[in-house]
């Protein structure tokens, strides 16, 4: 029975390491690259978004100038368990929560007032210097909105 248990937890402890260890691929510091993304609404002058360990989970912080040329930054945390979070990136989303899907995917679902606002998926490239974020959201008609953002280590 012993070695049954320190079997699974020996398995369960190099999962657990290899996510990490993927996760890892995703820290560091993102720039948006305009020309290759596709935004919907108003387009900001540039934007970086910086991902670090932070606990079990990750923070998450952007800085950008928006459309008028403003400053603006904000950030959150969240863990990888699918559970709700705050989230102020976004004006019409209160909470956002994180799933790891494999080694270099990332989903992201966002609501605002308890109701699904948006769907994420982050990719990684299998070099890890450019990942890229496809938002699913819906335009004030409901008509399904696809934003594709390029993002590129710096």
């Amino acid at each position: 029975m012993l070695v049954r248990l320190r079997t699974i937890f020996l398995v369960f402890a190099a999962v657990a390491s290899m996510l990490w260890a993927a996760n890892e691929a995703l820290f560091g510091t993102w720039k948006l690259n305009l020309a290759k993304s596709k935004i919907v609404g108003p387009v900001p002058k540039s934007r970086m978004m910086k991902i670090e360990p932070a606990g079990s989970g990750i923070k998450v912080t952007v800085d950008e100038i928006d459309a008028q040329g403003k400053p603006n930054s904000r950030a959150y945390t969240a863990n990888f368990d699918g559970k709700d979070v705050g989230n102020p990136i976004a004006p019409d989303r209160d909470t956002i929560s994180w799933k790891q899907i494999d080694a270099r995917t990332w989903e992201t679902t966002s609501k605002q007032d308890g109701k699904v606002t948006a769907t994420s998926k982050r990719v990684l490239s299998p070099d890890g210097k450019v990942f890229t974020l496809t938002t699913t959201s819906r335009n004030a008609q409901g008509q399904p909105v696809v934003a594709v953002m390029v993002y590129e280590k710096q």
